[in-house]
């Protein structure tokens, strides 16, 4: 186990793409195990799932990552650092709910969008870390 924990990075040469699909397809199969299972009450699997994702990070070194955006089309994403696997599959998520919201009606996008605000905003003050003023978010960029 000593030799696990000094090694610093994993590779493959499978596409960013498949890895993505193959992520995405665990994540559907084990909602569909917590659905037929409920004796995982804790969501140890969930957890487990969401720090591997986490851990692995993704460094295209050069390629291009395509993500879905809100008009329907894919947009290319290269980032300047390594992102965890977790990041990368968050982005196509939120594409794809992008690209759902924008065919809604504007009113329904606007009460989304404010109960999305509301609810982050409650989120952050439970946690301790809403920011009392604007000029926080810049400390330390």
């Amino acid at each position: 186990m000593e030799t696990l924990k000094k090694t610093q990075f994993f590779l493959t040469n499978m596409p960013i793409e498949k890895v993505l699909v193959l992520s995405e397809k665990l994540y559907v199969e084990l909602a569909n195990l917590e659905r037929l299972d409920s004796s995982d009450t804790n969501g140890k699997l969930r957890k487990l799932l969401d720090e591997l994702l986490e851990v692995i990070s993704i460094q295209p070194n050069g390629a291009e990552i395509m993500l879905p955006q809100a008009d329907g089309n894919y947009y290319p994403f290269q980032p300047a650092k390594p992102v965890s696997l977790a990041t990368l599959l968050a982005l196509v998520e939120a594409g794809r709910k992008a690209q759902v919201i924008r065919k809604l009606p504007r009113e329904e996008q606007l009460a989304r969008l404010k109960k999305s605000l509301e609810y982050a905003r409650a989120e952050a003050t439970a946690r301790g870390i809403a920011l009392e003023d604007e000029k926080d978010a810049a400390i330390y960029d």
